[in-house]
């Protein structure tokens, strides 16, 4: 069983839920993973934070826990497993395409982007692969008459929610 935990509240987790004082830090994309376990109780604790190893070491050591460097793994727990979309941020544009037809831009996000952001992302994407010539990001935004859209990771998994299981 897996608790995910703000990281200002993994320590009082780790000790509450799965009995331990020891934590591990390992690196991720923006920062730290934190994981505590004990296998004997099947409870694995886990956060992230945007603090330099450290940092993050220092804050937890402050509420009682022994840190390491490492990151707890077994198939029970299926830690390895790879992380979920949960984790991302969806970026969507609706666009006028040359050719009057409707277009679409989508791309993911690790951290939560603005409309600015994501039309930046595409305007660069079309700008490398040639698709746009000597377009100015303003003219661009101007004349593709672009819908930015967000999804986060929470309207996600709401949306997966709702949806009934298929039956075949």
């Amino acid at each position: 069983m897996t608790l995910e935990v703000p990281f200002d509240n993994f320590a009082e987790a780790a000790q509450k839920f799965a009995h331990t004082r020891f934590a591990f830090l390992s690196e991720m994309k923006g920062g730290y993973r934190v994981t505590a376990a004990t296998p004997e109780v099947g409870a694995l604790v886990v956060s992230k934070t945007h603090l330099s190893f450290d940092e993050a070491k220092l804050h937890l050591e402050k509420y009682g826990l022994i840190v390491s460097e490492g990151r707890w793994s077994s198939p029970e727990l299926q830690l390895d497993a790879p992380e979920t979309t949960s984790e991302y941020y969806v970026g969507a544009v609706a666009y006028a395409s040359e050719k009057g037809q409707p277009g679409l831009w989508v791309d993911a996000f690790s951290e939560h982007p603005t409309a600015l952001q994501v039309l930046q992302a595409m305007y660069d994407e079309f700008s490398k692969t040639g698709e746009l010539v000597e377009t100015t990001f303003e003219e661009f935004a101007r004349e593709s008459n672009p819908t930015v859209v967000i999804v986060s990771p929470e309207q996600l998994q709401s949306y997966i929610a709702q949806k009934e299981p298929c039956s075949q």
